[in-house]
């Protein structure tokens, strides 16, 4: 299992269909599932911790102010 992260989707990687907690996406790629998914993508506020997308969530809750 392995986490990539990118600013550009990855070719020939089909994207994660739905949203999904973060311990869920760990699961299916365990279970050999390849797939990319964005903060769309995302069901909760710890995974888009742990995947990097956190900062991203905060500045979009706070209309785009950086903290």
């Amino acid at each position: 299992m392995a986490i990539k992260w990118s600013v550009r989707p990855p070719q020939n990687v089909e994207k994660e269909e739905g949203k999904s907690r973060f311990c869920a996406k760990l699961q299916k790629a365990m279970d050999g599932e390849v797939f990319y998914a964005t903060l769309e993508e995302e069901e909760c506020r710890g995974g888009a911790r742990y995947s990097g997308y956190e900062r991203k969530l905060l500045t979009s809750d706070r209309g785009n102010e950086t903290t």
